[in-house]
Formats: C-alpha cells, sequence, structure tokens
C-alpha cells in the first residue's frame, strides 16, 4: 500500500490509548498512513519503549512528541476557565524539566482519579480505585480510564442513563442546561460520561476536573520550546468555551505558538467543526504559524477514520515541510 497520509497526534497505552507503540505503527502501515508522531498525555516513552521504536524496521517514519496539560492561556481567561492540551512535536525526550514535568503529572493524575472514585461513588456509581488502575493498566491514569471503569458496569450504564434523562427534563426549563444538554446529544454518547458527570461544568459536577500540577499556557509553551519541540494548539476548537477564536488570536499576536490543529477527526465526537477549521486556517496564515490535521488517535478505528477524511490528503508531505522550516532535531524519531 502507498503510505501517504501523516499522523502528528497520536496515543498509546503509556496514557490514554488502547495500541502498544509497535501496534500503532502497524495499524499506520495498514491503513496507509506514512509517518506517525506519538504525543501522549503528559507521558514519554521509557527506555525499553524507545528500544522497540529503535529496533522497528519497517517503512512508516514515525517520531516522539507529548500532548501537555495546562491552564488556560491568560489572555483567555486563566485558570478560573480550566485546562487545554499543547502538542509539543520533536520534543527531546531527554530533557530533565520536560521528564520532571511528566513525573508530577503522573503522581496527579493519580490524587485527581481518588477524588473522581469518590465523587462518582457519592452518585450512586459502583467504582473502585482498583476499577480504574485494571482500566488503566499503568499508573499515567486519564479521565478516559475512569469512564471505562464506570461502562464496564451494566448498573452503572443504567445509572447513566437515568441521569441522562434527568438533564434532559431539567433543559426544559433552564437555558443553560439545555444548551450543555444539546451539545451532548450532537457529540454522541461518547461523550455523555464527560457531560454528565466528570468535569467542573457537568451536569452533575466534579469537585475536581483538572489536576495541581499545571502550570499556565505561557510556561507549558516554553516547557516544549526548551526541549527542542514545536508548540502546537490542540483541539482547541472543540472546547469554545475555554478558548475561542479571538481568545487564540490573541495568544497568536504574543508569539506563543508554533502551529494549530484545524481538524481532529477521530470516532470520539461527532461535532462539526468546519467554521472552526477555516478560522483556523486563517489565524494560521495571518500570523504565520503553520497549520495540521490530525487524527488524535486512541486505537486503530481512530486511524482508519482519520485515513477516510476529507482532511487526510491534506497532510501529505507536511512533516518534510515543518523539518525544512524549522530543522528540528532528529533523534528522537526514524525521521533522518
Amino acid at each position: 500500500m502507498n503510505l501517504r497520509y501523516e499522523s502528528l497526534h497520536n496515543h498509546t497505552v503509556i496514557s490514554d490509548g488502547v495500541q502498544t507503540h509497535r501496534q500503532s505503527l502497524a495499524d499506520a502501515e495498514e491503513l496507509g498512513i506514512g509517518v506517525m508522531a506519538f504525543t501522549d498525555h503528559d507521558a514519554l516513552p521509557d527506555e525499553t519503549v524507545m528500544r522497540g521504536l529503535r529496533a522497528y524496521d519497517g517503512p512508516v517514519k514515525w517520531l516522539v512528541g507529548v500532548e501537555l496539560s495546562s491552564w488556560v492561556p491568560r489572555a483567555a481567561g486563566g485558570p478560573e476557565k480550566g485546562a487545554v492540551h499543547i502538542l509539543g512535536l520533536f520534543v527531546d525526550v531527554a530533557n530533565r524539566p520536560l521528564q520532571e514535568f511528566c513525573r508530577a503529572a503522573e503522581e496527579s493524575r493519580l490524587v485527581r482519579m481518588r477524588t473522581y472514585v469518590k465523587h462518582l461513588r457519592s452518585l450512586g456509581f459502583d467504582l473502585t480505585e482498583a476499577d480504574v488502575q485494571a482500566a488503566a493498566g499503568s499508573r499515567n491514569i486519564g479521565k478516559p480510564h475512569v469512564v471505562k471503569a464506570v461502562m464496564a458496569k451494566s448498573a452503572n450504564v443504567e445509572l447513566m442513563e437515568r441521569m441522562r434523562e434527568e438533564m434532559r427534563l431539567a433543559s426544559l426549563h433552564d437555558d443553560k442546561i439545555k444548551a450543555a444538554y444539546d451539545q451532548m446529544m450532537e457529540d454522541g454518547p461518547n461523550q455523555y460520561p464527560y457531560s454528565l458527570f466528570m468535569g467542573g461544568d457537568s451536569f452533575r459536577p466534579s469537585p475536581q476536573s483538572d489536576f495541581a500540577t499545571l502550570v499556565n499556557y505561557e510556561s507549558t509553551v516554553g516547557l516544549i520550546r526548551g526541549a527542542g519541540g514545536l508548540a502546537v494548539a490542540a483541539h482547541w476548537h472543540l472546547e469554545p468555551e475555554k478558548m475561542n477564536a479571538a481568545d487564540l488570536e490573541a495568544v497568536l499576536a504574543d508569539g506563543g505558538l508554533d502551529g494549530l490543529e484545524s481538524e481532529t477527526v477521530n470516532l470520539i465526537s461527532r461535532r462539526n467543526v468546519s467554521k472552526a477549521a477555516a478560522e483556523t486556517r486563517e489565524l494560521a496564515k495571518r500570523f504565520g504559524v503553520f497549520v495540521i490535521a490530525t487524527s488524535d488517535s486512541h486505537k486503530k478505528g481512530d486511524l482508519a477514520a482519520f485515513v477516510a477524511d476529507p482532511a487526510a490528503p491534506g497532510t501529505i508531505g507536511m512533516t518534510q515541510q515543518l523539518i525544512r522550516r524549522f530543522d528540528p532535531d532528529l533523534q528522537w524519531s526514524n525521521l533522518s
């Protein structure tokens, strides 16, 4: 198969993906993806993973990146508006400050998980810390692992459906709840848990939806750049309540980013973001930053959805364009 497309945002089992790095490369080869960037949540591959990547002799090109959690930029309202994600491409895996950030985030995620378990048990869900740890399979526990553990029990699924009906009835008399409910239904069932009980602004709000080791957006971008990486605003268009186009424009005006994600194509959400994608391209052109369409894959099906999407052909040649423009260190890739 001709390996054409380039997926520069992907997750593996070291964060909230379900495939190993090598399994992801095999999927990419099967689906026609020629370049894969591994960008796990606040996590870097260890020596064992890197040896496996170095030993890979297939046709797919790979590079290591990271997706860091950060507070909303000051220009967009800061920590009071919650957390967003920033991609770091071509980062130095051995960079000490980046490693320390990821280690601290891992510990903080464990604390957050315990808070979620307590919150969900108070709502009547049958859930234990051991359930979540088993669903995660690693110490780097994210919200999707909590959701996976919840959804593994039929009684929990039934309770969630009753909660969704409660939200529907409440939406008949409250415009704010109606807007949130309509958006949840548009996004689809994969997003129900997050809208119902997994966030600070969900229908049954959690007391802690972000973790304590986050730093401000500007510092997070500095961390990525200090590790030799390119800082990219990840799927900003999926959370316009946290950062809209005007907010992003203010960040770009301060030189706060190297690139932007336009389309984010996977099976997680059905949200139509075509208008935001057009806004992203216009902003990128105006401020001279690059723009990429990505998969944000967590499983093989996400990669398949990405390849089938009209945005995929626009990724062809993107990695070489970035290399020519920024001349990044290619030590943590097989691109050299």
